[in-house]
């Protein structure tokens, strides 16, 4: 008897982990990100849904990314890739660093 309420206990228990994971949406982590920003996604950011989600962290991110990709081809030689005006605004935050 107490080991079927154990197994009902556990079994609800994971039912319940299980929808919550459901709601949780991930962001994946982008190579050409600045350390602050990596770690924030590290640390998880978090979104009260997937719609929220994309169009806020994605959207930003991708900016993000795309400035400091431009800017790494940039400092390695070459020719020069043009960043757009949102790139602009955030290409300060990309680290020297080129991963």
């Amino acid at each position: 008897m107490l080991s079927g309420v154990v197994l009902t206990a556990m079994g609800g228990g994971l039912y319940g982990f299980y929808q919550w994971t459901q709601t949780q949406y991930y962001v994946g982590k982008l190579k050409y990100l600045s350390l602050y920003q990596q770690s924030q996604i590290e640390d998880t950011i978090a979104y009260q849904s997937r719609s929220q989600a994309q169009a806020a962290a994605i959207n930003q991110l991708s900016v993000q990314a795309s400035a400091c990709k431009k800017n790494a081809q940039n400092q390695a030689g070459g020719s020069k890739v043009t960043l757009t005006e949102d790139e602009q605004k955030v290409v300060s935050l990309c680290s020297s660093k080129t991963p």
